[in-house]
């Protein structure tokens, strides 16, 4: 059959892993995995782009980010007080932006340099910094809290 069909959907991708485990065996039956897009509008931002450029085509910093020459680095997340969200309310605001955004973050700047500039090329590159990453037990790792003036 001429031409292609895409699936794109935005997160989230269910409320829990058991409904978003649903969702992709659901999807699963009709799609294959090259033919679906899962998105993030907010790692679509150009700042986000750019770290990949700043990482892997600046001449300058590419050969000393490493582990010899950087000792840590702080991803940092603040909210503007006031910022209240319907969508925060339901989906809360860890599910959204640390699971999402943050881990994101993090993939792009431990990562190795992809293979090439091919979409699964350096999806295969974050996987392999975030299969790296030690898993968090909420009850004993997580101290979360929402202050209110």
């Amino acid at each position: 059959e001429p031409g292609w069909t895409r699936l794109v959907m935005e997160k989230p991708f269910g409320i829990d892993l058991p409904s978003a485990v649903a969702l992709n065996q659901s999807l699963a039956a009709s799609w294959t995995e090259r033919d679906l897009y899962r998105i993030d509008r907010y790692l679509g931002k150009e700042v986000i782009d750019n770290l990949l450029v700043m990482r892997f085509a600046n001449r300058l910093l590419t050969p000393i980010w490493n582990r010899e020459n950087v000792s840590n680095v702080q991803i940092i997340f603040k909210e503007p007080f006031g910022v209240q969200s319907g969508y925060f309310d339901s989906h809360g605001i860890i599910r959204d932006v640390l699971q999402n955004h943050l881990l994101q973050i993090l993939a792009v700047l431990a990562m190795d340099r992809p293979v090439s500039l091919d979409p699964e090329d350096i999806r295969d590159a974050k996987l392999k910094v975030l299969r790296q990453v030690a898993r968090v037990n909420p009850a004993q790792d997580v101290v979360a809290g929402q202050y209110t003036a």
